[in-house]
């Protein structure tokens, strides 16, 4: 069936005469079934003694072979928040703020910047264009405006539509793929992630709708990092007969990428009340006691990958302090023993804390920091317990 008018339609009638030979009459119905015409495609009437005349052909499937490569689309350019930009007077040195961006571990890596409005003094075509990135952090990088342009003032700008090209960074991924795989069928993929340096992994069966883990970190590239496509899935069909074939939807496939935010900055540190120079923490409720303790157990199952650690802090307030325990500074915790290394993310090791605080306390708090030099290899704590005790 098709939306035209370019086709003809021919119905057989019981006792008529065949169009293509008149010397042959129509003698039995061909099929099962009752051909219904209509008006106005509302009402419909059956004829008992007519059917509709078609040639029914279908496909010849190859046994095996059959092959499909599903590649990404072009990453899209992020809307930045308001005034992501900041300068410092007499620079041309342009710091953005745009978060996961994806290229801190790129090959010569490269934004592109536009809807970016003047500001402190630097001219909107100098800021907007394609750029080399600098001094790239996981949330931040720099790039110099074009023409020697610098700032004549300090402070952040660039207006509310900024848009900037980024990379998607890949620690896990999940292949979401709706196929119909009749008996006799099968389809196998093969995937193919590139690193963060857009180099080619060696390609490796995985399953469809299942999370895939990688052992460092994957990504797939803008249009302005990389002029090839970074990821490829190769489906290869298969079956027993030629008159079957497996489908995928296309409608519904989709690649679900994850990163994890960790990193281990070994600039700064987390004693600070607020804020801190890792990326990955936890921060518990703050815990009121009945009666003021004098120490601490602490009790956390830690598995740790190579690569990865756990840290922990803690502060404590006396009882009927007046000071807001969100003001008081973090002191870093030493396990009892060194918490053991382990590769299998699903063997957990219990790790305690043995906390003598100065003087007695009614209020405590914890931090659980998260560190890993890689980003696919994270450390995990589960049945966190804190035992406060005289």
């Amino acid at each position: 069936m098709a939306q035209s008018d370019n086709y003809e339609a021919w119905v057989a009638e019981m006792g008529g005469f065949d169009k293509t030979n008149p010397n042959n009459r129509i003698t039995k119905q061909p099929y099962g079934g009752v051909f219904f015409t209509s008006q106005n495609a509302s009402t419909w009437t059956p004829e008992q003694s007519r059917d509709l005349k078609f040639t029914l052909e279908r496909c010849v499937f190859s046994g095996s072979g059959g092959e499909l490569n599903l590649v990404h689309d072009s990453v899209p350019a992020r809307l930045l928040p308001l005034n992501p930009m900041s300068t410092t007077s007499g620079s041309g040195v342009i710091t953005v703020q745009h978060k996961n961006h994806g290229m801190h571990n790129a090959n010569n890596p490269i934004v592109v910047i536009s809807g970016a409005a003047a500001f402190n003094g630097i001219a909107a075509e100098n800021i907007n264009g394609s750029h080399s990135i600098t001094s790239v952090t996981h949330d931040t990088y720099q790039f110099t405006a074009s023409n020697s342009d610098t700032a004549s003032a300090t402070g952040s700008g660039g207006g509310s539509g900024v848009y900037a090209t980024e990379n998607q960074q890949m620690d896990v991924v999940r292949p979401v793929i709706q196929a119909l795989a009749v008996p006799g069928t099968n389809i196998r993929y093969f995937m193919t992630p590139y690193s963060e340096t857009e180099v080619a992994s060696t390609e490796g069966e995985v399953l469809a709708n299942q999370n895939v883990t990688f052992a460092t970190p994957k990504s797939i590239a803008s249009n302005a990092n990389s002029s090839t496509k970074t990821f490829n899935l190769r489906c290869v069909f298969n079956t027993t007969k030629d008159t079957i074939s497996p489908i995928i939807d296309m409608n519904r496939t989709s690649l679900f990428c994850i990163q994890n935010r960790i990193i281990d900055n070994t600039v700064g540190d987390e004693l600070s009340s607020t804020g801190g120079n890792q990326l990955a923490r936890y921060i518990t409720k703050k815990v009121e006691l009945a009666e003021e303790a004098d120490k601490i157990d602490v009790f956390i199952n830690v598995n740790r990958p190579r690569s990865a650690a756990v840290d922990l802090y803690w502060r404590v307030l006396e009882g009927g302090s007046s000071v807001e325990i969100a003001d008081k500074s973090w002191t870093a915790a030493t396990p009892n023993e060194a918490i053991q290394v382990n590769d299998n993310p699903s063997v957990f090791k219990e790790v305690q804390y043995s906390i003598d605080p100065t003087g007695s306390f009614g209020t405590m708090q914890f931090k659980i920091v998260l560190r890993s030099s890689n980003s696919s290899t994270v450390p995990l704590v589960k049945d966190f317990r804190a035992i406060a005790s005289t």
